[in-house]
């Protein structure tokens, strides 16, 4: 920061008492000569430079202690600073437990997503699986329960009316007919319902069945 004016006056008066003593050689009273004239021109926001500053106050310490330091002084501080902060940004390196957690909020979304959106999200749903199931429908127990080689799989994607309702009803019906005849593919992400395995299955041409029980508005997409 520009010296105050009380720290620019308190130089002045110094470099004053310094010119009048005797202890000054030629090159000494030259150069707070100097000085002098340059804090004059420019007042309290003169700019000296580290080396014209240390040798000023060596010069006229006796007379004064001044604490204030320069324009130029303060601003390269500043530069200084500001360019360690920058380097110290680019050297900044995530942590490992940082990283961990990264990955596994990853693991996380696309598990979820792989259960609500499996046909959209086709190669995840594969990966996340622990478990494939391909075999016939042993059983239908509503719009969003199957039985496939006898094991009960609850679609992660569907939330269908219960049995019992006349919604329930026409959407266990619709599962029936899609199901018919057909050899499905199940994929199995280790969770579970009760007793049944939650997950997803393709029919034969690869078409995801709980996306075709939404888009033909028998269930909703369960959330």
């Amino acid at each position: 920061m520009p010296f105050s004016q009380e720290k620019f006056d308190e130089i002045q008066r110094a470099i004053r008492l310094a010119l009048v003593s005797t202890s000054l050689n030629d090159w000494e009273r030259n150069f707070i000569r100097d000085m002098q004239a340059k804090l004059d021109r420019y007042g309290p926001r003169t700019c000296l430079s580290d080396k014209q500053y240390r040798q000023l106050m060596k010069l006229t310490r006796k007379y004064a202690e001044p604490k204030q330091e320069d324009v130029c002084r303060s601003r390269a501080t500043s530069r200084r600073g500001l360019v360690q902060r920058r380097n110290r940004r680019r050297g900044w390196k995530p942590s490992i437990g940082l990283v961990l957690a990264v990955i596994a909020l990853g693991f996380v979304v696309v598990y979820k997503g792989a259960e609500r959106f499996p046909e959209y999200l086709g190669s995840a749903v594969v990966v996340s699986s622990n478990q494939e199931i391909v075999g016939r429908v042993t059983h239908v127990r509503d719009g969003d329960t199957i039985e496939v080689s006898g094991v009960p799989i609850r679609f992660g994607s569907l939330d269908c009316a219960e049995s019992g309702t006349n919604a329930g009803e026409r959407a266990t019906a619709r599962m029936r007919t899609l199901v018919a005849g057909q050899t499905l593919t199940c994929y199995l992400n280790g969770r579970t319902s009760y007793d049944r395995k939650i997950g997803s299955c393709r029919l034969g041409d690869g078409r995801d069945l709980g996306a075709i029980m939404i888009q033909e508005g028998y269930c909703r997409r369960f959330w």
